[in-house]
């Protein structure tokens, strides 16, 4: 025989035994988890997963509509450790969850307070875990928040990754925190991290069962972010408002743009707002005499969206007084981020790292006792805001008025 078609035998063998793939998943046979919630209750850890219903899924109409249900249900076990919570869901589900489509991990109250390594060390010790999930806490529990509608949209779990997304892009009020950045803040130097805090509502509250819910206007109690969550370790110990966390923002370098008030001296009561379209921050430890105190230098532009001073706006010189008022504002709201921070004892803004990465002799004799060194660390925060644009009027409306 010829090697033209000894190869082609070869080919031909090789080939038929390529006949599909052996470790592949049906999908019918799947759940396809996009939400998790966790909470502790008893002395047992509870998981909550939220399941989107295939029927649902396939017709792509709103909850409740010719399907006669909502788009997802929701499935909760208990268990003395995490793994055995998850191992009960075959207890009470015909379909094997499957979670690479999870978007959130949403965790309760008490499971913060009660402290989270647990699950942490589940989640990084197995290879089906995703370590992108975006995770948000809740001041009640978990399994209530994973069983609310957020009407109008379609999956809740995607509604709430969103609404998380969101209010880190539009005005950087809360941050998006994943689960691999939790892991490594708490186990950095600093050992803190905030994560924001979905209000769950009351337990009046309509919830996924409700199937009349998704056809009514509005929906009371919805979901909203209102505070931050602080960790220290794996526990949480406090919150911060949202003044607090957009400070936060700028000491962390994350502030990607956002709309502040600002006050016009030139007229009592009256206000403008300010969009700041581009920043950047920076962080310098230095040291005076055996302590250290924070350099914090902040630069951004932005533009003029509502005017209500008696200001000319034609010259440079005259938006002067705006961009100081900016500059005011923002040192205020990075000094009352710092005094949260520290009411705490937490080191929210990294210090810690900063100083072990400029100073990392220095940083050995004061690691044994950096809470004493935290209470008594001070900032010297400039800021430095430039108006890019004034906007089409270079007086407020109310000056155009007739007297």
């Amino acid at each position: 025989m010829s090697r033209y078609w000894m190869k082609m035998w070869i080919i031909v063998l090789v080939t038929s035994l390529l006949t599909g793939c052996w470790d592949r998943q049906e999908l019918n046979k799947l759940g396809l988890a996009i939400a998790v919630g966790l909470d502790w209750e008893d002395d047992h850890w509870k998981l909550s997963y939220q399941v989107l219903v295939p029927s649902v899924i396939g017709g792509g109409m709103s909850p409740g509509a010719a399907s006669g249900g909502a788009a997802v249900h929701v499935i909760s076990t208990q268990g003395k450790t995490v793994r055995e919570a998850s191992m009960k869901t075959s207890l009470e589900n015909t379909r094997r969850l499957y979670f690479a489509h999870t978007d959130v991990m949403i965790i309760g109250e008490e499971a913060a307070r009660h402290g989270i390594h647990e699950f942490l060390d589940l989640l990084f010790r197995i290879n089906a875990s995703r370590e992108s999930v975006i995770v948000a806490l809740t001041d009640g529990k978990a399994s209530d928040l994973i069983r609310k509608l957020v009407l109008p949209e379609k999956y809740p779990g995607i509604a709430l990754t969103e609404l998380i997304r969101q209010t880190s892009t539009v005005n950087s009020d809360y941050p998006t925190v994943r689960v691999y950045q939790l892991a490594q803040k708490i186990t950095s130097e600093s050992h803190a991290v905030g994560v924001p805090v979905i209000m769950a509502g009351q337990q009046s509250d309509p919830v996924l069962e409700s199937e009349e819910e998704s056809k009514k206007t509005s929906t009371p109690g919805a979901p909203k972010i209102v505070k931050l969550g602080v960790f220290q370790r794996d526990r949480l110990v406090g919150w911060l408002s949202r003044e607090e966390s957009q400070g936060l923002a700028w000491l962390t370098n994350q502030f990607k743009m956002g709309t502040i008030s600002i006050p016009v001296s030139t007229r009592a009561g009256g206000y403008s707002s300010f969009r700041i379209f581009r920043s950047k921050s920076r962080i310098k430890p230095i040291l005076v005499g055996d302590h250290f105190k924070m350099q914090v230098t902040v630069e951004l532009k932005g533009e003029l969206l509502e005017y209500g001073g008696h200001l000319d706006l034609k010259s440079p010189d005259s938006l002067r007084p705006i961009e100081r008022e900016v500059e005011k504002k923002v040192a205020y709201m990075i000094s009352r981020s710092w005094e949260g921070s520290r009411r705490l004892k937490a080191d929210l803004p990294g210090f810690a790292d900063e100083i072990h990465r400029h100073y990392p002799k220095k940083w050995r004799q004061l690691s044994d006792h950096w809470d004493n060194e935290l209470a008594a660390l001070d900032l010297d925060v400039h800021v430095k805001a430039k108006m890019k644009r004034p906007g089409l009027l270079n007086k407020s409306f109310e000056q155009l008025l007739p007297h």
